[in-house]
């Protein structure tokens, strides 16, 4: 099948071009391009494929990001799904050789790929999220404080706030990401809250010495950056604290010049509506497909 390695400079830069395109639906895989060396390629931090209809340097129709963990994150045009792109995916055993495997993506991309794991080896997803994929264009919004809001101070995190919002994070993602009742680790919770510090854009608000809540990127692609984490304390949560933080956050990536995309969960209604208030449009239907 024509799916190909993209190892040299030319190719990457291809997968680039196709990446960019499309990268409202996958500003993870734009972000680990865009921050790509080739020292991260010699260490297979991150492989990307690309499908074309015949030979390598026919146009590119679809791309896979994958590591060596199980995870996927497929981007496939309707041309590539119709040509066998997601069937020739979802025949291959996970890099690693385990199980495990996790699909991220738009509802077409990662159905198709799921179609074909069910066929070849008789598997579905323990556990499939569904989310709505919802984008912003660059533009400035008005910041606005609720009273809960002018009681708080707002601040730009980084690494030196590490363990001030852990106790946020470790919240978060036993609230957002853990899908089958496993307990969060906290030292490695720590360790990539350290790293997003140091890389990402995140404000947090702190009411009485405490950090009650956050908002900030989780991939930084070539057009578009992707909101991630927000997350505040459920005894101050509803008066708008979260909304005074993501118009901050929001001025701050149109600064950069940068559109904005994230993704929430479709049952997540209040979050859905102020996240049309801050002018977000529902592009999409998003998945994260989990097998073990």
């Amino acid at each position: 099948m024509p799916w190909f390695t993209a190892q040299s400079t030319l190719t990457l830069r291809r997968v680039e071009e196709f990446v960019q395109f499309h990268e409202w639906s996958c500003a993870s895989v734009g972000a680990q391009l865009r921050q790509r060396t080739p020292l991260d390629i010699l260490r297979r931090r991150a492989n990307f494929d690309y499908f074309t209809l015949d030979g390598p340097d026919d146009p590119v129709l679809a791309v896979n990001m994958e590591n060596n963990y199980g995870f996927r994150y497929p981007v496939l045009s309707e041309a590539a799904i119709d040509a066998g792109a997601a069937a020739e995916l979802g025949s291959r055993a996970t890099s690693s050789g385990r199980r495990s495997m996790t699909l991220m993506g738009t509802e077409h991309s990662v159905r198709a790929v799921e179609r074909s794991v069910l066929v070849n080896f008789g598997r579905k997803p323990k556990y499939r999220v569904e989310y709505f994929l919802m984008t912003r264009p660059m533009a400035p919004v008005e910041e606005t404080r609720s009273p809960a809001a002018e009681r708080c101070q707002f601040s730009r995190a980084d690494a030196r706030h590490t363990d001030h919002l852990l106790h946020m994070q470790v919240a978060y993602e036993e609230e957002e990401v853990v899908v089958d009742g496993r307990k969060v680790d906290p030292q490695a919770t720590r360790f990539h809250l350290r790293d997003d510090l140091r890389e990402q854009l995140v404000f947090f608000a702190t009411h009485e010495g405490a950090a009650v809540a956050k908002a900030g990127t989780n991939a930084r692609g070539f057009t578009y950056d992707q909101i991630g984490g927000v997350y505040t304390v459920p005894a101050l949560r509803g008066q708008g604290i979260s909304t005074a933080l993501m118009q901050v956050l929001l001025n701050k990536i149109t600064e950069s010049r940068k559109n904005t995309v994230l993704f929430v969960k479709k049952a997540n209604k209040s979050a859905i509506a102020v996240y049309d208030r801050l002018g977000f449009t529902a592009r999409d239907s998003f998945v994260i497909s989990y097998y073990q």
